[in-house]
């Protein structure tokens, strides 16, 4: 409804997944001073509190969020500044969240751009950047009990690829 509060806190670099079953619930992750944050809303509009997800590094950023339609739990991944991505999962509709679990590590922090996707019928891919700049994706056949090791989709390159007039 028009005019509803939205009580997400000021956190950088936003995410928003939605559950379009007939829950429809929505999640928003963002960063949250040194952590990760979520909050859910009904419509859309009108959210709840911040909950705090738990991240084991000192400083959080870059969540991306997701849902998975065959479980129902949703999913958030974030890189943290020792080089890790974790993600965590919530089987309460964003009520609390499981202990972060390494996915992978060598990400750049704080600009892994981690991203995510799901088929909907339990597979997880991650794909980052890292601290030697390859692109990276680790998958998970079982909703994130367990991870394939970081294998490398874009080798690092010195080549500068320049397009245009360079005289």
């Amino acid at each position: 409804a028009g005019g509803a509060t939205n009580t997400v806190g000021p956190g950088a670099n936003p995410d928003v997944g939605v559950d379009n079953r007939a829950a429809n619930n929505w999640l928003a992750a963002f960063e949250s001073g040194a952590d990760i944050g979520v909050a859910v809303s009904a419509d859309g509009e009108g959210w709840g509190a911040t909950v705090i997800v738990d991240s084991p590094g000192a400083a959080a950023a870059g969540p991306r969020g997701g849902f998975d339609p065959l479980t129902g739990n949703w999913f958030v991944f974030w890189a943290s500044d020792d080089t890790n991505i974790y993600f965590s999962f919530s089987a309460d509709s964003g009520a609390t969240w499981s202990a972060a679990a390494v996915v992978g590590g060598d990400a750049i922090f704080p600009d892994a751009n981690v991203s995510i996707a799901n088929d909907g019928d339990s597979a997880w891919v991650a794909v980052w950047r890292t601290i030697s700049n390859q692109t990276v994706f680790a998958s998970s056949p079982n909703n994130g009990a367990a991870w394939t090791a970081p294998a490398v989709i874009e080798p690092a390159t010195d080549t500068l690829n320049v397009t245009g007039d360079t005289t």
